[in-house]
């Protein structure tokens, strides 16, 4: 999956979760009982703000892959570390989107052959 795809799933499931006029709100307690589950709509606040989140992961990326463009014809340690960065970034933006998929899975928001078909991009 190209990241611009990641971006555009990103965006759709964040214009449908806005849709019930839901705020993002990060989610950072923990669970009193093992396998507990937040509730649905904590949990689809959580989702929303991961949202925001990947964009910002993704316009990293973008700003990092200049730099690496601008220096490119040097190899050097610095080089190294800035694609290192935008791999890094990319993996967790991949990361967090499979999260969220799996949490609209389980809340009920989304079934696994619709979230097939939002990853598809043009010509698969």
């Amino acid at each position: 999956m190209r990241l611009d795809q990641v971006l555009k799933v990103v965006e759709k499931y964040e214009a449908e979760l806005k849709d019930d006029n839901r705020q993002p709100e990060r989610f950072t307690g923990g669970f009193p009982l093992k396998g507990a589950f937040p509730g649905r709509e904590q949990a689809l606040r959580h989702l929303l703000w991961m949202c925001g989140e990947i964009k910002s992961t993704i316009a990293d990326v973008k700003v990092l892959k200049t730099s690496l463009v601008e220096s490119m014809g040097t190899v050097g340690p610095i080089q190294m570390e800035l694609q290192d960065e935008v791999v890094g970034k990319i993996e967790k933006a991949m990361r967090w989107l499979g999260f969220m998929q799996g949490t609209l899975w389980l809340a009920g928001a989304k079934s696994i052959e619709t979230m097939r078909e939002d990853n598809r991009g043009p010509g698969d």
